[in-house]
């Protein structure tokens, strides 16, 4: 049965968390495929997290986020609001990894957590600048899922999703079963059958390697030479149509911090090409890719 949320808990306050629909749908998906799961981890922490660990009060919960700031407000959200200890809350930076023959921006990776075994996970982050780092969710736990266990991704709607479970479904051959659930921003919803040894040539993944880090390339260098006045003024014509861009002011200097301090963490041999100095047609490249970028996915959410 589900559990009646408080009124400060509510799911579409904003437009870059699960909606409403989609979290009913994902209770409905994981009760119906698992009953009660023993281990859950979220990707992506926020109201949905104390949501979660009402609903499951049995389940051991774990959540992780890279924001400080909104994990110290999820943390006393569920000090107030939790009975129970099944919620815990932990912060991990965002970083480059390796991952097979590429490095991909996401979640710091927690070794300790190598020898759990997990019945689902939930992925709603991290944020969207970081191109691929919620399809590395998936491989940091692909060995502690257990065979049975499911995957929720949400924001299926969008191409960028889709993508990703294609490279999923390609490193990992015939490991999943699909189900898209058509409720909120659309759920895809992959049930492990088997394990597998991971196939990091496949040839999806390939293609989606140099793109990414030339995405990667032309990022750095915008958030590099960062000038406010300059990233916005293009956009404010967007205001006449009644979009806000507190959103946008608010993400790009996060997004800066957030290179930043990857790149500081990294060696000095990693991502070679993001130090490369851009062209003119580059350049303009980038600061086009970054303005696209921030109001299809911040803004709009496609």
């Amino acid at each position: 049965m589900q559990q009646l949320a408080p009124n400060n808990l509510d799911l579409d306050s904003s437009s870059w968390s699960i909606s409403e629909e989609s979290f009913l749908a994902l209770v409905a998906v994981i009760q119906a495929k698992l009953g009660i799961p023993q281990t859950l981890i979220e990707f992506g922490s926020g109201n949905s997290s104390i949501r979660l660990a009402l609903e499951f009060p049995q389940t051991q919960i774990r959540s992780i986020e890279s924001d400080p700031v909104s994990l110290e407000s999820t943390a006393l959200l569920a000090q107030s609001l939790l009975p129970g200890q099944n919620l815990s809350l932990q912060h991990r930076p965002l970083r480059f990894q390796a991952y097979g023959p590429t490095e991909i921006l996401s979640y710091a990776q927690d070794r300790s957590w190598e020898s759990l075994q997990i019945d689902c996970v939930i992925i709603d982050g991290p944020p969207f600048y970081t191109l691929r780092g919620r399809e590395a969710c998936l491989y940091q736990l692909y060995n502690q899922l257990v065979v049975g266990g499911i995957v929720i991704l949400d924001d299926y709607q969008r191409r960028d999703e889709q993508n990703m479970v294609r490279r999923w479904q390609a490193v990992y051959p015939d490991s999943f079963e699909l189900e898209v659930i058509a409720k909120g921003h659309r759920l895809a919803v992959l049930r492990k059958v088997k394990a597998v040894s991971p196939h990091w040539q496949a040839q999806v993944l390939q293609e989606a390697i140099q793109t990414t880090q030339h995405r990667y390339q032309r990022l750095q260098f915008i958030l590099q030479n960062y000038q406010p006045e300059k990233v916005l003024k293009p956009l404010l014509a967007l205001e006449k149509l009644g979009i806000s861009l507190a959103s946008i002011s608010r993400v790009l200097p996060t997004m800066r911090q957030t290179y930043t301090e990857a790149n500081a963490a990294q060696s000095s041999s990693s991502l070679p090409r993001a130090a490369r100095p851009l062209g003119l047609w580059g350049q303009g490249q980038a600061w086009w890719e970054l303005l696209v970028l921030l109001f299809v996915k911040g803004i709009l959410g496609f």
